[in-house]
């Protein structure tokens, strides 16, 4: 069956396509103009008529991540492209997911009421895992703050895991094409505080919880989404003001989804959120994008380039300066392909990384969102006449506004001490002394930084496909 898939943020379109790619449909992505994203496994982004016209067009409206209202309820199409609108009221089926909060009162958007097929609106209760949602945006501040701020009172809700949302859609783009309407919620209800707990058990932090009245916390929340306009101020837990459990959903007899309950449980969710966080690339930062390159030759080294790496990745946690596997639920201290591994970050607190890729000589990290620079970090052992040339190398930009501030504050400087640490503690495992260590840096501009960020997506992508073959 030919899908196209339209709305919804690159991450989740991406592994929606993986799920339907891996039940045997052909499926095309639409996104919007300038979104140079790669697609995911056995999706493809081609342009307008490029493609035959999809069997069924799956619009995913924003607010399923968490913001607070449908942004295509007046056919704006500033998530859904155009070409995916289109194809949408022109389509045999047309399957609408959108958040049960930002529903439009009136029942179906304007925008769909004219499709000329058969419509199945798909309402669900705030979805986790996304990338951009409340609960990803609570695990961040976890990480990070030493103070999170928390909405006032007993605010509840019914999560409802990304994987869960995936699989529900997955099977009602294979029914039949009567119209319909599908209400989905997650199988448990919990409070923030609660959500709060459950991951500071996970990553081992206990920051101080602090309730804030409904006006101080919209505020602070559209403050914080202008200095990272990516997020908007709605996907922060500060901005949850309406319960989600209550009336008909807080009984034992909800509504529910075409496969019985959703059936990943809020603890084991959490887990996979954890460890399944996004990487965020040097496209996605703020400011310039630098280069850095941290290197030594040996001309004595007892060791093979393969089996140097070798060994900085069975011991990765004795090499970085700073604190490797601080987290329960992320423990790992070697570099194994599409492993997550926590980091404690001086002034920071702790952040995640991804090994994207790995070979004989090269193995390949990326940042996860909530650390302090959006990139990755190559390290990478080849031949030197007859010694090994060791390098690290840094491509990334500040992940946000406010972290930029941070690295030209003499985050930077730091920074570039610890890899060049740890170049010096390579160099020990090779137990060579006549080494040359050298340092250079610049700075991507153009047709150059297009193609390396086109590069660097590629891989972080082949990652999470890997990953989401495994589950």
């Amino acid at each position: 069956m030919r899908v196209l898939l339209t709305g919804g943020n690159p991450f989740l379109q991406v592994a929606l396509a993986s799920t339907l790619a891996a039940r045997g449909h052909e499926v095309d992505l639409d996104r919007r103009t300038g979104d140079e994203r790669p697609s995911g496994d056995g999706a493809r982004t081609d342009p307008p008529g490029a493609s035959p016209d999809p069997d069924v067009v799956v619009v995913i409206d924003r607010s399923v991540a968490g913001h607070g209202r449908s942004t295509l309820r007046w056919g704006i199409a500033d998530d859904a492209g155009e070409r995916g609108l289109r194809a949408a009221r022109a389509a045999r089926r047309v399957v609408h997911v959108e958040s049960r909060r930002a529903a439009s009162p009136d029942g179906m958007p304007d925008w769909l009421s004219t499709a000329r097929g058969a419509v199945t609106t798909i309402r669900t209760s705030l979805v986790y895992g996304t990338g951009i949602d409340p609960v990803t945006q609570l695990l961040i501040m976890m990480r990070s703050l030493p103070v999170v701020p928390l909405p006032p009172g007993r605010h509840t809700l019914r999560p409802l895991w990304r994987g869960d949302l995936e699989r529900i859609v997955a099977a009602v783009v294979e029914r039949s094409g009567r119209a319909e309407r599908i209400e989905v919620t997650g199988p448990e209800v919990v409070g923030w505080r609660q959500l709060a707990e459950a991951l500071g058990g996970l990553i081992d932090r206990d920051p101080v919880r602090v309730a804030l009245p409904v006006s101080i916390a919209a505020s602070g929340a559209r403050l914080l989404a202008r200095f990272d306009p990516r997020y908007a101020a709605a996907t922060s837990p500060l901005a949850v003001e309406q319960t989600e459990a209550t009336g008909d959903d807080a009984r034992a007899d909800a509504p529910e989804t075409i496969t019985g309950r959703a059936s990943v449980g809020v603890s084991e969710g959490l887990r996979r959120l954890v460890a399944e966080l996004p990487e965020i690339t040097p496209a996605e930062g703020t400011g310039a994008i630098e280069v850095k390159l941290f290197g030594a030759v040996i001309a004595d080294a007892r060791l093979e380039p393969e089996r140097l790496i070798d060994r900085l990745r069975a011991r990765f946690a004795d090499v970085m300066p700073i604190p490797i596997g601080v987290e329960p639920v992320l423990p790992a201290k070697q570099l194994q392909l599409d492993t997550s591994m926590s980091m404690h970050v001086p002034g920071r607190g702790h952040v995640q990384v991804r090994v994207v890729d790995a070979g004989p000589r090269h193995v390949m990290l990326a940042t996860a969102r909530g650390h302090v620079v959006a990139g990755i970090v190559r390290f990478r052992a080849r031949t030197a006449g007859d010694g090994v040339r060791f390098e690290v190398l840094v491509c990334d930009a500040a992940a946000n506004p406010v972290d930029w501030l941070a690295l030209g504050a003499g985050g930077s400087l730091l920074q570039d001490a610890n890899w060049s640490r740890v170049v010096r503690n390579v160099v020990a495992l090779t137990e060579g002394h006549r080494v040359r260590l050298y340092h250079g840096q610049r700075r991507l501009e153009g047709a150059e930084a297009v193609r390396i960020q086109r590069g660097i997506a590629r891989t972080v992508e082949a990652s999470r496909r890997r990953r989401s073959g495994r589950g």
